[in-house]
C-alpha cells in the first residue's frame, strides 16, 4: 500500500474521481483543504499534529491491486497498547471489484481501538461505524466526506479514549 500526502503532493483526482471538469476539480480539492483542517485541529483535541499517513490530513492510498481511495485517521491513545483510530475514507464504488453501471464513491466512517481482549489478539477491533453513504457525483461525494468527518470528530470530543478501548474488551465481544 502506498500513499501520498494531497495537501503535499498535490496529485491528479482523476484516478479517484474519473474525468473532471477545471471548476469540479477547483471545489473538490477546496473541500479536501477544508477536511485537512478539520482533521488536523481534531489531531490537536488529542496533543497530536499529526493526520492521516503523510501527517497533513487527507491521502491519495494506492493498494497494489488496484484499488484506490482518498482516506484519513487521527490516532490517539493512553500508551502504546490502547490506541483509538478515527478513521473517514472515499472510494469509488468498485473498490471491492464490483462493476458497478454508473460511477458511484461511497463515503465510509469508523472507530477501531486497540484489543482490550484478556486473551490478546494483535488487533484492532472496529468499535463503531456511522451509516456509510454513497454518492453519485464527484463533489457531492466531497460534501458527503466533509460532513462525515465533521459527525465523527464530534463523535471523537464526545466520548473519552477509554469508552472506545472497552468497546474492544471482552464485555463488548
Amino acid at each position: 500500500m502506498e500513499t501520498s500526502s494531497i495537501q503535499k503532493l498535490n496529485p491528479r483526482l482523476q484516478s479517484v474521481f474519473g474525468i473532471l471538469t477545471p471548476s469540479d476539480d477547483a471545489e473538490i480539492r477546496k473541500i479536501l483543504s477544508d477536511i485537512d483542517v478539520m482533521l488536523l485541529e481534531f489531531a490537536h483535541f488529542f496533543g497530536s499534529n499529526h493526520a492521516g499517513g503523510g501527517g497533513t490530513g487527507l491521502d491519495l492510498v494506492w493498494i497494489p491491486s488496484g484499488q484506490i481511495k482518498i482516506s484519513s485517521f487521527v490516532g490517539a491513545g493512553l500508551d502504546g497498547d490502547h490506541i483509538v483510530d478515527f478513521t473517514v475514507s472515499l472510494q469509488p464504488t468498485w473498490f471491492y471489484g464490483d462493476f458497478p453501471t454508473e460511477q458511484g464513491w461511497e463515503i465510509i466512517a469508523e472507530i477501531n481501538a486497540d484489543c482490550q481482549h484478556k486473551v490478546y489478539c494483535g488487533n484492532m477491533h472496529c468499535v463503531y461505524e456511522l451509516p456509510s453513504v454513497t454518492c453519485t457525483h464527484p463533489v457531492d461525494a466531497a460534501i458527503a466526506l466533509r460532513n462525515m468527518t465533521a459527525d465523527l470528530i464530534q463523535l471523537g470530543k464526545n466520548k473519552p479514549i477509554e469508552y472506545w478501548l472497552q468497546l474492544a474488551g471482552d464485555s463488548h465481544s
